[in-house]
């Protein structure tokens, strides 16, 4: 672990991870911030971020440090307690923000004020829940990080989630913001259109909570106004930018009546459609953008674009304070952001470790962001603040404040320091008292929250460059636009095709769709053919070998038959994979199903058995038994594995007769477009599964249960390691299958790497031996310790025997 000390705040700041940054206090405030630039479509799954974000990401990160500063030197805010703060990289993406928040909560659960710390260590070792969280920056991120931190009570305090629905306080029962709601703003923006009596436009939004909630109430208010849409569209705000430049073509398309674009998009949106525009040399062609305040002043990504449009921006004034501050950094100072010397670099293209190799020049040294500024020779851009500073400064007073009340309720007016009680904060309690703060922030604004935790509606102004008035014709004028399954069948008629058929090209008749399915040649389905391909020839191998010294003394003690079984369950799990991409046909849908419980309960059915046969073993060696204990024989273990497999084929069976399998067409893309799937239900693929992962937590207990066993019996060490690598394998693959993405392969890819596994652990050990070391493959070295043997063996035979005699 490292420590790195702040020199100028006195704090100790523990870089764990690039993704994290803590500073210690006696209460902790979480944050999320998106320091890095979100991934591409392509780069999603990797999690591989873009660039430092200046604004978004450094500037935030500065301001809340700042503002930190203040408070924990002011003595009338938290007398004698020290707030600290837990910062995330969310990366603007939704599933690094939700991996960020499972590690508040887990620190939380973790937590224990009794946990006891290796000697001369700091307070870094020992991480402490937070009280709050202030973020994430979007509407989208902050509902799903909602969702967690409600169930344990962590309110969350939003400073640019403007989404109406999370004033839902019984979906979204901790959240509070300081930004108003988007359903004022829908409001402006519909008073805008009826101002310049535009009433026919063309709509767009960014996918997600934000542009998808506000478009939808947009839609509604234009209704009530008599405001009519040509065309809606929509968009991720990853997409690569051909799918920009698609769109862009349909929204500014010549044959468009519509004149004005109405963008309910984040700002990352806003700059793919610009860039498509300029790349479309499509400027200054008399279009009107009208946009929300997910880009209102956004100057990294406005330009000749966006002149004729208009936007509106929330009210939040810039900290006059903060650029003295910010400008006279140096990343030798900054020794308290993770971040900043990464910022540094990228911002003037050098490096701070620069060799004689190296293609970037040497920074200078000890510079700040004003000397450089100031000369012209390293000049990279005028500076100017991330228009939210002003609103995550209000949401950090806003907690500390309320902070402030719940020390003075519980440890009583004017008692300084930490207080029998305070700590851990009740979240219920801190919730209550945001509510009910009521201060005047950096605006010089009063700000209060109403019930649903939303702040007054407050708009700074309606941002404009170069508005032209234009008047749209009126929506009885223009012709109706055909749905994407709908064909012409008159002049101002429209009809759906019938299911499974779409419209031509020129909307004259409808054909047949093609529906897609898995293939081998894509990446997924050949990864998982590979995998599966190489574990079916690792299998026959080792029943090879095995066959081929079944009468060796290395597999007469592994109990060779259920061996066996294991090595048929395996055959099982990896011929799964090769059955999810057959394309979907009543066999291949009916194998998919079987496959993967029946190698489950064959694998871990054998093992299982093994495992209790071992545990009664080494129970009967630390007790005197009259009788010799039962099911210990071969035949036993094998007529019991038999029975296991015989539950698992039933349920199967039970489970193909409730949900014949079969394939099934599933339509998206409206109807235009079609998936061939098997019309599996969750249950029927999770309830067959079920009895083997009962098994695996069967097999891991004994595993911890044998772990002490002489050396004799290190077999049992093997099967623990296989189960405790197996149990991490399935944590980590059960969020990914329930959570949707392309669940057949997962699951089938999570079956072959269980088999994968065991045969490693399990089967490699005792093929060297056979193959490479045939000397220890004696009776000796698998004899079984002579007090167990004595035990189980001699002295119950003794027993029984003057047992008949007495």
């Amino acid at each position: 672990l490292q420590l790195i000390i702040i020199l100028s705040a006195g704090w100790e700041v523990h870089l764990y991870n690039s993704l994290k940054l803590r500073i210690p206090g006696d209460v902790m405030i979480g944050a999320m911030f998106p320091v890095h630039e979100q991934p591409t479509v392509k780069t999603a799954f990797s999690r591989r971020c873009g660039k430092v974000r200046e604004q978004y990401g450094i500037h935030r990160i500065e301001v809340l440090i700042q503002a930190l500063n203040k408070i924990n030197q002011n003595p009338n805010i938290l007398p004698g307690v020290k707030v600290g703060v837990d910062v995330r990289d969310t990366c603007w993406f939704e599933p690094v923000a939700l991996e960020q928040c499972m590690d508040f909560i887990r620190t939380a659960n973790n937590y224990s004020e009794n946990i006891c710390t290796p000697p001369g260590s700091s307070e870094f070792y020992v991480e402490k829940p937070i009280a709050a969280l202030i973020g994430p920056g979007s509407s989208e991120m902050s509902k799903q990080v909602q969702q967690v931190l409600q169930i344990f009570d962590i309110p969350q305090i939003g400073y640019s989630a403007t989404a109406a629905s999370l004033s839902d306080v019984i979906e979204y029962r901790t959240f509070i913001r300081v930004v108003p709601s988007d359903a004022l703003q829908v409001k402006v923006i519909a008073s805008i259109l009826r101002f310049f009596q535009w009433t026919y436009v063309i709509l767009v939004n960014s996918q997600g909570l934000y542009g998808e909630k506000g478009i939808l109430a947009l839609k509604n208010e234009m209704q009530s106004l008599g405001i009519c849409a040509e065309n809606e569209l929509s968009i991720d705000n990853k997409e690569t930018h051909r799918a920009f430049i698609l769109l862009a073509r349909q929204l500014f398309n010549p044959s468009n009546k519509a004149k004005v674009v109405v963008c309910f998009c984040q700002g990352e949106t806003v700059g793919g459609i610009f860039k498509a525009m300029t790349d479309l040399q499509l400027t200054r062609k008399g279009y009107m953008l009208i946009g929300s305040d997910g880009w209102a002043d956004r100057t990294d990504i406005l330009g000749a674009a966006a002149q004729g449009g208009l936007s509106i921006r929330i009210r939040s004034k810039s900290l006059p304070e903060f650029n003295e501050y910010f400008m006279n950094l140096t990343p030798q100072k900054n020794t308290w952001n993770p971040w900043f010397k990464a910022f540094w670099e990228q911002k003037f293209d050098c490096s701070l470790n620069a060799s004689v190799h190296s293609s970037k020049k040497q920074c200078a040294e000890n510079s700040s962001l004003c000397s450089l500024n100031n000369d012209l020779t390293l000049r990279s851009s005028t500076f100017e603040q991330d228009n939210k500073l002003g609103l995550l400064n209000t949401s950090i007073y806003t907690v500390a404040l309320a902070l402030h009340k719940v020390h003075s309720i519980v440890c009583g007016e004017g008692f300084v320091g930490v207080c029998d009680g305070f700590l851990p904060i009740d979240g219920d309690m801190l919730r209550s008292e945001i509510l009910k703060t009521r201060f005047y922030d950096s605006n010089g604004d009063l700000m209060y929250f109403d019930k649903n935790g939303d702040p007054p509606g407050r708009y700074w102004n309606i941002l404009q460059l170069k508005v032209v008035k234009q008047r749209s014709k009126a929506c009885c004028w223009i012709c109706k636009t055909c749905l994407p399954n709908e064909r012409v069948i008159a002049s101002d008629q429209c009809e759906k095709c019938p299911l499974g058929y779409k419209p031509t090209e020129n909307r004259t008749e409808c054909t047949k769709i093609e529906p897609i399915y898995p293939h081998w040649s894509r990446p997924l389905p050949l990864l998982s053919i590979i995998l599966a391909s190489l574990g079916v020839l690792l299998t026959m191998f080792g029943l090879s070998v095995f066959l081929i010294y079944r009468n060796t003394s290395i597999v007469k003690a592994s109990t060779r038959e259920l061996m066996y079984v294991m090595l048929l369950g395996m055959l099982f799990a990896h011929a799964s994979n090769f059955v999810v991409i057959w394309k979907p046909v009543v066999i291949g849908c009916l194998l998919s199903r079987v496959f993967p419980g029946l190698a489950f309960s064959m694998l871990y059915g054998a093992l299982a058995t093994k495992t209790n046969r071992i545990a009664r073993i080494l129970e009967g060696s630390k007790r005197i038994y009259l009788k010799k204990q039962r099911f210990l024989s071969l035949t036993a273990q094998l007529v019991i594995t038999a029975l296991i497999n015989l539950v698992e084929v039933t349920v199967v069976v039970v489970m193909l007769f409730l949900e014949p399998p079969g394939p099934e067409l599933r339509f998206f893309n409206s109807f235009t477009m079609a998936r061939l799937i098997c019309n599996t239900t969750r249950n029927g693929t999770v309830i067959p599964l079920a009895i083997g992962m009962i098994l695996i937590v069967v097999c891991t207990c004994y595993a911890i249960k044998t772990r002490n066993l002489p050396h004799n019996f290190n077999e049992a060490k093997f099967i623990g390691f296989t189960m405790y690598t197996t149990c991490v394998l399935w944590l980590a693959i059960l969020p990914i299958y329930l959570g949707g993405y392309e669940t057949e392969f997962a699951l089938s890819m999570a079956v072959s790497l269980s088999a994968t596994i065991a045969f490693l652990i399990l089967f490699i050990p005792k093929i060297y031996i056979m193959l490479l070391h045939p000397e220890k493959n004696s009776r000796s070295a698998f004899v079984t310790a002579k007090d167990i043997r004595c035990h189980i063996g001699v002295l119950q035979a003794n027993i029984s025997q003057k047992h008949k005699n007495g």
